[in-house]
């Protein structure tokens, strides 16, 4: 279990918000890149973007319920909301 300010968070594998923000940053990090005249690393952080939107959609999406999972860790995926949840 992680341990925040907040207590316990009771839940363990890749939590959403976190995959979220990994996303993200690969998306500042490719802005960055095109701003700084960095061509080559700005395709390394739009592949990696890529690659990584294609996998959140893939793992973190719950087509039955039209929104996203909580978390993922490869057992069946967690639906539950929390205050922490992105939203799509």
């Amino acid at each position: 279990m992680r341990k925040s300010r907040l207590g316990r968070d009771p839940r363990r594998g890749k939590p959403v918000e976190i995959q979220a923000l990994w996303y993200n940053a690969l998306c500042i990090m490719q802005d960055l890149a095109g701003t700084f005249g960095e061509e080559e690393e700005q395709k390394r952080y739009r592949g990696m973007g890529t690659v990584a939107s294609w996998s959140f959609n893939r793992q973190f999406w719950n087509e039955q319920s039209g929104c996203l999972y909580d978390v993922t860790n490869g057992a069946p995926p967690d639906p539950s909301i929390r205050p922490t949840r992105s939203l799509p």
